[in-house]
């Protein structure tokens, strides 16, 4: 009965530490990673005659802000977007407020030095968003360029 017991306290202290082995590796493995951390706020504008307003935060290839626009003798809207990068090009959903209706539509904004182009393409309409239907096809060379600039 002793042997028994015996054994059986072994074995038992042998998985015990074989188990704490286990766990030390996986916190260890967590300690390694970096921590998913959010970017400062980045903001771009454009200010003239029309006025438009960029700013967002990224978490790594996740992108959030909010998106203003201004332009002469139309309706001002105002929301927020997410999206991401693909390389240097941000594919976006910019959600917004314009004449008391709320709207949808894809954004894409080209990021060139220190600038942000705005793409325009073909697009189609369902309900109340609107998409682009090739985004091949998107122009970045006659849209709107918003200057990098400090955030208010």
């Amino acid at each position: 009965m002793k042997k028994i017991l015996s054994l059986f306290a072994f074995g038992s202290f042998i998985i015990f530490s074989c188990n704490n082995q286990e766990t030390d590796k996986a916190a260890t493995k967590e300690e390694t990673q970096p921590p998913r951390t959010e970017s400062d706020l980045t903001c771009y504008s454009k200010q003239d005659r029309d006025t438009i307003v960029l700013s967002y935060r990224s978490i790594a290839d996740s992108v959030t802000g909010s998106l203003q626009y201004h332009i002469a003798e139309k309706d001002k809207n105002t929301g927020t977007f997410y999206g991401r990068f693909n390389g240097d090009t941000l594919f976006a959903e910019y959600v917004f407020q314009s004449e008391g209706m709320d709207s949808r539509r894809q954004l894409a904004f080209l990021k060139k030095d220190n600038s942000l182009l705005q793409g325009f393409g073909p697009v189609s309409e369902q309900g109340n968003r609107q998409f682009f239907t090739d985004k091949s096809k998107i122009r970045f060379d006659t849209g709107i360029e918003l200057k990098k600039s400090a955030c208010q």
